[in-house]
């Protein structure tokens, strides 16, 4: 099953041992919303590294750069790794303890993105 988005596709971009990270998704019964996945192991570069963001900018080559949003819970290694690579940021605020005052968009439930896409 995958996500109405209306005909966007979605990508897990996370840093850490692929095994490990297709596990929790899998886990979380959450790893088939996906159109695929980004994970630092197989890439060789960790967020925020700007190597990580434009080997998934160029893996998204069907998609012009201006229509990729990076969402992520890190201001330091999704935020600011979507921000020095030139694609929209959007910061899921799952707690009031964390903030980033950088980002373009913060949301603090997922079904907010309906509302920036």
């Amino acid at each position: 099953m995958k996500l109405k988005t209306m005909g966007k596709k979605i990508y897990s971009a996370s840093n850490g041992v692929y095994s490990t990270q297709i596990k929790r998704l899998s886990n979380a019964g959450i790893i088939n919303l996906f159109n695929g996945h980004f994970i630092s192991e197989i890439i060789k570069h960790e967020k925020p590294s700007p190597y990580f963001f434009d080997f998934c900018i160029k893996n998204l080559s069907e998609v012009p750069k201006s229509s990729i949003l990076m969402v992520g819970d890190s201001p330091t290694s999704d935020m600011q790794g979507a921000i020095n690579s030139g694609i929209d940021s959007c910061f899921y605020q799952y707690d009031k303890t964390t903030t980033c005052t950088y980002s373009k968009h913060t949301i603090s439930n997922i079904s907010e993105l309906l509302g920036i896409a």
